[in-house]
């Protein structure tokens, strides 16, 4: 919730449903929260909370209508607290009652959603008590189908003799990941274009002495730094007419004071974004320094690149400290994706690291040994079909500049 709010983070507005089932049943609500209510923590972002019964259908879709209308009207967050409960435990063999049995004595002689509506159909005379079973029949008659379906299915498979051994087809070899070729003409065209300013804008003269060496760096051999081959390989993609979202924290201005590929006008304090003003663009580019909840932040992004698959999409942790609070994400959406729902999302994680006495956490070149579970194991960014990663060390700017490209 306190990205709904933020530039680069702000959907127009967002419907959250609590589902308050109980779900953690061996655990009473008080020890799992110190609210009253589980919305509770929501009261901070001012936004509507409705609490409604989950055994009354009606007010349940008034409710949902309701969130629509007011985030159409205003832009902003609705939270619907779905107040239920769950009858039957996590699996066949698990008993709700040996840890809230004075709950589930309750909930087990309390009638069903279903029923109750029924019961409330009937009485509106929209229903008899014969065309609800009816119903009821139906629907358990279909099931029980599917289900005999499936097990004679079973059954004749079994019988059958195995299929004769074969072959397995060896998988095509992944596509080549590779940059594609810049001539030095047109880096030349492109340096001058991220260089060039509005007459009236002024920027910190410390800053602007750094930014215009790279007039004659770019034709030294070895002149570019980090900074500046980024910059480069960012305005030959947009350039190419790929789109550019890149966040992170302090990613404007760099974790080092490098990056700056956001200006501030000393005199105004105005803000200037040079790709923004580059002739050569043909997509867009946007760049947003991120809050510190690296969970939701990286969580948002890989979101963001599963429904903008031509979208190069980047996050920039500043050491290994702020990565692992993203490891959930990584964990649980970009490693396992392609396991879990078939996606494989470009999303691209900028990992700087170094060991400078702060603690082996610190650095993120731990994480990309530790994490194996994608082969080979990921460091850099994830690539779509055949799932797979790379893991690199950018110990050059060259190196840097090729791999951002060679993603697209």
């Amino acid at each position: 919730m306190n990205l709904s709010q933020l530039e680069g983070y702000h959907t127009g507005g967002t419907i959250h449903i609590i589902i308050n089932n109980q779900i953690g049943f061996t655990t009473n609500w008080r020890e799992s929260r110190s609210t009253l209510y589980a919305s509770d923590l929501a009261r901070g972002f001012e936004i509507p909370i409705v609490h409604v019964n989950a055994d009354d259908p009606e007010s349940c879709i008034a409710v949902a209508r309701m969130a629509w209308a007011y985030r159409e009207k205003f832009q902003k967050d609705f939270l619907i607290d779905l107040v239920g409960y769950r009858r039957w435990g996590h699996n066949e063999g698990d008993e709700p009652e040996f840890t809230q049995p004075r709950m589930y004595e309750q909930i087990r002689n309390h009638a069903t959603v279903r029923e109750l509506w029924a019961r409330e159909l009937e009485r509106r005379g929209l229903l008899t008590r014969e065309e609800a079973q009816a119903k009821v029949d139906a629907v358990m008659n279909r099931l029980q189908h599917a289900y005999d379906t499936v097990r004679e299915r079973q059954r004749l498979a079994a019988e059958l003799p195995p299929p004769p051994p074969r072959e397995e087809p060896k998988p095509p070899p992944p596509p080549p990941i590779y940059a594609k070729p810049v001539s030095y003409n047109r880096l030349l065209e492109l340096n001058e274009a991220l260089l060039d300013r509005p007459e009236d804008f002024t920027v910190h003269p410390k800053l602007e002495r750094n930014l215009q060496r790279r007039r004659q760096a770019i034709r030294e051999d070895g002149g570019i730094d980090w900074a500046h081959a980024e910059a480069l390989a960012f305005a030959s993609i947009l350039a190419d007419g790929t789109p550019i979202r890149f966040t992170g924290q302090d990613t404007e201005r760099g974790t080092f004071s490098q990056r700056h590929l956001v200006l501030h006008d000393v005199m105004t304090g105005e803000k200037l974004i040079p790709l923004h003003q580059m002739p050569h663009a043909r997509a867009s580019f946007a760049v947003y320094n991120s809050p510190l909840s690296e969970a939701a932040v990286l969580g948002f992004e890989y979101g963001y690149s599963t429904h903008a698959p031509g979208t190069l999409v980047l996050w920039e942790a500043q050491f290994g400290d702020f990565a692992n609070s993203a490891q959930v994400i990584i964990d649980q959406f970009i490693a396992s994706g392609h396991a879990k729902w078939a996606q494989d999302p470009a999303l691209v994680l900028l990992l700087p690291h170094g060991y400078e006495g702060q603690g082996p956490e610190h650095s993120s070149r731990a994480w990309s040994g530790s994490c194996n579970c994608v082969p080979p194991a990921i460091s850099a960014l994830q690539t779509r079909p055949p799932p797979r990663s790379i893991s690199t060390c950018c110990a050059t700017s060259r190196r840097r500049s090729r791999l951002i490209r060679g993603r697209w």
